[in-house]
Parts: structure tokens; C-alpha cells; sequence
């Protein structure tokens, strides 16, 4: 792309944020179970809601594990995009446009947590809370 252009992401994008995709055996399609901070579950309960956090937890083998995603305050807050088939995006630019000039910059920050148990097991309430003490300094 030539520097003198703007980059734009049109709005209805649904990839371009922090993205996870789970192994299969994790997945909601094989038993796997899609949270949110609002107790919301499964890609019916938690499509296009606003939460501060989601989990994807499932068996694995003989163990249950999962993965958190807690996005940093200060990113854009936005609807989850959540697919059975073990896919989280927290996409602020799905229902907004972005544009930027050249050289402009986006940062966007995220606590990555992989854990054994499901999310009530691995408490993400309290890793959220400590999360966003951690980031207060």
C-alpha cells in the first residue's frame, strides 16, 4: 500500500481484534463450553454481547482445560464475535469504522490465561479483578 494512502477497515468486518481458535477436541461442536463474565454460554447465548471477559474451556484427553480472554479497559468496548467451532474475536471494528494515516498506530491489549478446569475452576472473576488491579498499578 503506497504511505500517502489511508488504511481503512470498513465496519462489518469480523476479523480484527484479539482472536482465539481452539483445537477441535475443545470446541463447542465436540463439548466445549463458550462463557462470558455474564454467565452467558454457548455461541447462541454470547454472540454479539458485550462482556468484560470469555472463556472456552473443554476436555482435552482426560482433562479439562480452558482459555480466558480479558481484553484491557482501554480497548474499544464491543459485541464478542463466538463461533461454536472454537472461535473468539474481540472485534472493535466489526460495527465501526476505522482509519488510519500512514504511520498511524492501533495498540490493543489483552491478558491471555490458559488454565486447567473450567472458568468457574480456574475463578476468572478473580483473575479479572486482579487483572485490572494489575494494570492500576
Amino acid at each position: 500500500m503506497p504511505t500517502s494512502d489511508r488504511y481503512r477497515e470498513p465496519s462489518g468486518s469480523e476479523f480484527g481484534g484479539g482472536t482465539i481458535r481452539l483445537h477441535d477436541a475443545l470446541d463447542g461442536d465436540d463439548g466445549g463450553v463458550i462463557v462470558n463474565s455474564h454467565g452467558e454460554r454457548g455461541e447462541i447465548g454470547t454472540f454479539d454481547q458485550n462482556a468484560e471477559w470469555f472463556d472456552y474451556s473443554g476436555r482435552y484427553g482426560e482433562h479439562t482445560v480452558g482459555i480466558a480472554l480479558f481484553p484491557h479497559p482501554v480497548n474499544p468496548r464491543c459485541p464478542w464475535f463466538t463461533r461454536d467451532c472454537g472461535l473468539i474475536v474481540f472485534n472493535p471494528f466489526r460495527f465501526h469504522e476505522v482509519s488510519l494515516s500512514p504511520g498511524g498506530e492501533i495498540y490493543e491489549r489483552y491478558r491471555l490465561v490458559i488454565h486447567d478446569g473450567d472458568h468457574a475452576d480456574a475463578d476468572n472473576v478473580g483473575l479479572y479483578r486482579d487483572y485490572l488491579r494489575d494494570i492500576e498499578g
